[in-house]
């Protein structure tokens, strides 16, 4: 399951620059749109803006009668100040729709494209007929900039606007979606403020038959797996939180003193295959590890310490098991005034579904969040 990046965010949506061409725009054309020129700098700085933002751009001639914009000619050349890069796509269309009898929408597709925000000219037909296609198409968003369009009159584009309002397309000004778009971008800066623990997902605690094993824990494998999968993607900092003893218990609490007793099982001793983590998890080179001996996180050890120096203020919790080291984990990250504390609820596991839950309802109560897998991954924050 992979979720966006602040980057792949962005290379989810697309600009569509339409039929900004000299036929369409000089004056001195037969077919010179009205209301063109005048858009002419709202368009490049759309464009300057998805080039900033990673997006995919999309630019589009379109020939029609008397020869405007024919194939080769200067009239069918982008008006001075866009210019086609490397990055960017042509597509030429012939009739209004970009949709009609072209590609663009398995182009799309195919680039995993699924917002669309639009500019050009001109509002009635191309820019009308190519915005209610992609409703049609049930593309997840669809934005016309209201001044990066145009029509022959304000009052023709400002009635087809309204039209295309009705059926759920955005229509922001330049600066209101520019605004839009740093805002989102810089929400997403949430994630380099966020670490993932995951806590105690080792062999011993995992595996039946292990000393410590959690009933319920070997069933929340895959979601931790994923929930790791998610923060890579986003750009969240992971911390392993793992318990590795001394092999002569010197270091346990006293109650389990008795495991580390010679012939006694010794549960996750350092080195031994007890305190590995279980399959399919792995520390990665960005990583952090973090060895606890306690069922808190936080109790004598530095993470604390490290996770203020890293500029972090937000946790989001997985592991095993929940009234232990994820319960007292999380009420000391709360006591310790992280803004926000979350505990994915099909990520962490007890030994029973009640018990889990009895306790995902007591951090409920101290003002902890508990998502599931899926609603964490749809999440901004």
């Amino acid at each position: 399951m992979g979720v966006p990046n602040v980057q792949s965010k962005w290379k989810k949506t697309a600009l569509l620059v339409i039929d900004m061409q000299n036929d369409f725009i000089l004056p001195e054309s037969r077919i010179c749109l009205k209301g063109g020129q005048a858009i002419v700098p709202n368009v490049i700085r759309s464009v300057e803006i998805a080039r900033e933002r990673a997006f995919r751009r999309h630019m589009y001639s379109s020939p029609g009668a008397p020869k405007p914009a024919c194939k080769g000619s200067f009239g069918a050349e982008l008006v001075d100040g866009l210019a086609i890069e490397e990055d960017d796509y042509k597509l030429v269309k012939t009739r209004f729709s970009s949709f009609f009898n072209t590609h663009l929408h398995s182009y799309l597709q195919g680039s995993g494209i699924c917002h669309l925000v639009i500019t050009g000219v001109q509002t009635p037909n191309c820019i009308r007929q190519t915005a209610f296609d992609a409703v049609a198409l049930d593309y997840q968003s669809v934005s016309v900039i209201t001044d990066a369009t145009a029509a022959a009159s304000s009052e023709i584009h400002l009635e087809n606007i309204i039209d295309m309002k009705n059926i759920g397309i955005t229509t922001p000004t330049l600066e209101a979606w520019v605004k839009l778009v740093k805002m989102a971008a810089s929400d997403t800066t949430i994630w380099k403020k966020t670490a993932l623990l995951v806590i105690d997902m080792q062999n011993d605690f995992i595996l039946p038959g292990g000393p410590m094993y959690v009933k319920g824990g070997q069933a929340v494998v895959p979601n931790v797996i994923k929930s790791v999968d998610i923060a890579r993607n986003r750009g969240i900092h992971i911390i392993w939180v793992v318990r590795e003893h001394d092999p002569l218990g010197r270091d346990v609490e006293a109650f389990r003193r008795h495991l580390y007793s010679p012939g006694q099982p010794k549960p996750t001793s350092k080195g031994s295959f007890g305190a590995e983590l279980v399959d399919g998890l792995v520390i990665k080179d960005n990583d952090y590890k973090l060895v606890k001996t306690r069922f808190s996180a936080f109790f004598n050890t530095h993470l604390h310490s490290y996770l203020q120096s890293t500029g972090i203020s937000n946790l989001v919790i997985t592991g095993v098991q929940t009234p232990n080291c994820i319960r007292q984990t999380v009420f000391d990250a709360v006591a310790l005034d992280y803004q926000s504390v979350t505990v994915i609820v099909d990520a962490t596991a007890a030994a029973t579904p009640e018990i889990h839950l009895a306790n995902v309802a007591d951090m409920n109560n101290i003002g902890v969040t508990s998502p599931t897998l899926e609603e964490w991954a749809k999440s901004d924050a």
